[in-house]
């Protein structure tokens, strides 16, 4: 995908699909120190981890962040927008284990808002720009933990704030839509690109395989008047 291909995409649909935006040798040299570090985890963890990120220590490590800023996700980021957005200081490192269970997907959510363990305070958020995730294992079919889209509800979702504010989105959830969910299929080294305002949620994993990926925040807030710039203009920075 061109980026004036990705830059439509995200702009109609709030996300676009990147392929081979890093190596497969590289995603599974991460996958090998990702396994290595959950080796040892304390299972009763699991809650907190899916909240927050697994393998804290790894989070930090020129491994993780390079994901990002060795990649043609940044290339991408860079031509959106008419600034330079700094480059993440850590990765969360999602996992989604098998489960069992009916097959269905979760209500959206937005990131940014306090929910579950996360680490945001309540009564605050924490927007950013776009949400880049790696996906460091092959997901080909539904329901095996697929990271799941709701097309357009960006545009939704930036109107209701219009309207309600921060009290529309409990805990961050995100209108629907009426389009269908996408779950993305996607191979070792592909990525995406989401607004911020995209609603989101992960699929169950009914596979005996483990999925891998890495999500980062781009284009973090700093102060109260920035935060209120991206949360009241859908297209803050954007080369529109």
């Amino acid at each position: 995908m061109n980026l004036i291909d990705v830059s439509a995409s995200i702009k109609e649909n709030g996300f676009a699909v990147l392929r081979g935006a890093i190596s497969k040798r590289k995603a599974e040299s991460v996958r090998g120190m990702i396994d290595d570090s959950i080796a040892d985890m304390d299972k009763d963890r699991h809650s907190l981890y899916q909240d927050t990120s697994y393998c804290p220590e790894l989070r930090a490590t020129p491994e993780i962040t390079s994901l990002y800023t060795d990649s043609i996700c940044k290339t991408s980021v860079a031509n959106l927008l008419e600034f330079t957005p700094e480059d993440p200081k850590r990765g969360q490192i999602a996992l989604r284990f098998k489960e069992s269970g009916p097959l269905h997907l979760p209500r959206p959510h937005i990131d940014g808002f306090p929910y579950g363990n996360n680490v945001i305070p309540r009564d605050s958020i924490s927007p950013f720009l776009f949400l880049v995730g790696i996906f460091l294992s092959d997901v080909t079919e539904e329901f095996h933990g697929n990271f799941t889209v709701f097309p357009a509800t960006h545009k939704l979702n930036h109107q209701k704030y219009l309207l309600e504010g921060l009290g529309g989105f409990p805990g961050g959830s995100s209108e629907i839509g009426s389009t269908p969910p996408v779950q993305i299929c996607a191979e070792a080294g592909d990525a995406i690109i989401c607004h911020y305002y995209l609603g989101h949620a992960p699929a169950i994993n009914v596979s005996a395989k483990t999925r891998y990926a890495v999500f980062f925040r781009i284009g973090k807030a700093e102060g109260r008047i920035h935060q209120a710039e991206i949360m009241k203009n859908l297209w803050f920075g954007w080369r529109v």
